[in-house]
């Protein structure tokens, strides 16, 4: 079975090798990408308040969070990319939000910016790169205001239990394992309210989801969560 590593630091990023460049193929180091935002966040005046990488493919492989501070204690701005060194997975940037409380990703459309390895990519990364974070705060304000859309809609078993058969039988977003997190959240969350609560809202099992989707592999991360969101967001916004 493939290792999958998570909340690797950026020292252990920076040290994984990357392929020469060829006349068909573009790398883009890992460390480029990571400088970039970094650059591109002062110009913003945007502080980043965590990060975390998690890896597959003996580091081939790479998916990135940046957390940034925000107007509202509750979340966070959050830039998601991912990367990779072995052709499987495009160069693909997106904007969302980070849920405080638990860190739970939000991301609103499928990637924001998408481009394989062939040419120019090095330069028009940077470009993306540039431009994800100066249209981050829009993105942000956006999932802001679905989650607290999400807050006010209550729910009932039957409809929970539907959403999930939806998710794990039709969409495939979550698997098996990831289904048994989300039960274990429903019914023992210690950040949101429980299932058996009269209190229990769509944000509640939105967030059983989420922490599920912490175990999606890097090569699905980021697309598990904006088809996730994309979903809630036609049931109920």
């Amino acid at each position: 079975m493939e290792t999958v590593k998570r909340f690797n630091t950026e020292e252990f990023l920076l040290k994984i090798p990357y392929p020469s460049r060829t006349t068909s193929y573009t790398p883009i180091p890992h460390s480029s990408v990571i400088n970039k935002i970094r650059e591109e966040a002062d110009k913003n005046n945007l502080i980043v308040s965590s990060t975390n990488y998690s890896t597959a493919r003996n580091g081939n492989v790479v998916v990135g969070n940046f957390n940034f501070y925000a107007d509202d204690p509750r979340f966070e701005m959050r830039l998601m990319f991912k990367n990779s060194y072995d052709k499987s997975v495009s160069f693909g940037i997106a904007s969302g939000s980070s849920v405080c409380v638990c860190s739970n990703g939000m991301v609103t459309g499928e990637f924001a910016l998408k481009r394989k390895h062939t040419g120019d990519a090095d330069y028009d990364v940077d470009d993306f790169i540039v431009n994800a974070l100066k249209e981050l705060n829009e993105y942000y304000q956006r999932v802001k205001r679905d989650a607290l859309i999400l807050e006010t809609i209550s729910l009932i078993y039957a409809e929970v239990y539907n959403i999930l058969g939806q998710l794990f039988i039709e969409s495939q977003i979550i698997n098996s394992m990831q289904l048994n997190i989300v039960k274990n959240e429903l019914f023992n969350s210690k950040n949101f309210n429980l299932i058996t609560s009269n209190e229990f809202t769509a944000w509640d099992l939105y967030n059983a989801v989420t922490e599920s989707l912490k175990k999606s592999h890097p090569t699905t991360y980021i697309s598990d969560h904006s088809n996730l969101h994309n979903i809630f967001k036609t049931l109920f916004v």
